[in-house]
């Protein structure tokens, strides 16, 4: 790909204007204000690669009105305890330097320097990354076996599980049989981490996403997996 031109709209954010040799039209991909994507076959003009963007202006705002909606994690802030699936978050500020996790049954205590009150975002980015490592750790006791016990009902057969901190897809399945899932899927509910293994499950059989994917995976959904891949597109696993 080649990055023709970056141009800032007051309305959108930056719009970033690309060449594909492999795209045979032009597109467009909301990623969020300041991440719009336009994306154009090798040759096609940018002058009307930019009145295109102006026509679907409209489009283009409701996308990024979407996306806020799909913001679907509660605001992290240090006097708020924070409910995962498996236990209740509670923040501390300490006399220190450093942040701390300690597990204690259903909780878990995270301490943080009373100093970074100072500064929000940095205490937040902060926070959050507290938050990812006990997901990362829920994760790895509730996928695992999730994956094993479905595996089973439907006679497949894998290599290895991983739980990965994935932003831009739920999970994977590669070449050799491993399949991989993001620490995000905690975030979401149940029957829909049951949807996303069972749609990597698929991929051990049908690699693409052509008809032959759909017609197994809705056979393991029991008819419902269109409705479950629509039910997914509210949420995102960004913070």
């Amino acid at each position: 790909m080649n990055i023709l031109k970056t141009a800032k709209n007051p309305e959108l954010g930056i719009i970033t204007f690309r060449s594909n040799r492999r795209s045979k039209r032009l597109s467009i991909r909301v990623k969020g204000r300041d991440n719009i994507i336009v994306t154009l076959p090798v040759g096609y003009p940018v002058k009307h690669a930019e009145k295109f963007v102006l026509e679907k202006k409209e489009w283009i705002k409701k996308s990024l009105q979407n996306l806020e909606k799909k913001k679907n994690v509660s605001i992290i802030a240090p006097d708020n305890p924070y409910q995962t699936k498996l236990h209740l978050i509670e923040f501390f500020p300490v006399n220190n330097t450093s942040y701390n996790i300690y597990f204690n049954k259903g909780k878990v205590r995270v301490d943080y320097p009373e100093l970074h009150k100072q500064n929000e975002h940095m205490l937040a980015d902060n926070l959050k990354k507290c938050i990812e490592e006990i997901l990362r750790r829920e994760a790895k006791i509730v996928i695992p076996d999730m994956v094993i016990r479905m595996a089973a009902k439907h006679d497949l057969s894998f290599n290895q599980i991983s739980v990965k901190n994935m932003v831009t897809r739920w999970g994977s399945c590669s070449g050799k049989r491993n399949l991989n899932f993001s620490l995000h899927l905690m975030r979401i509910p149940d029957h829909l981490i049951e949807y996303v293994v069972l749609h990597e499950l698929a991929h051990l059989t049908v690699r693409n996403h052509g008809k032959n994917f759909w017609t197994l995976l809705d056979k393991y959904c029991n008819g419902k997996a269109r409705q479950l891949d629509k039910e997914m597109r509210n949420y995102t696993a960004r913070w």
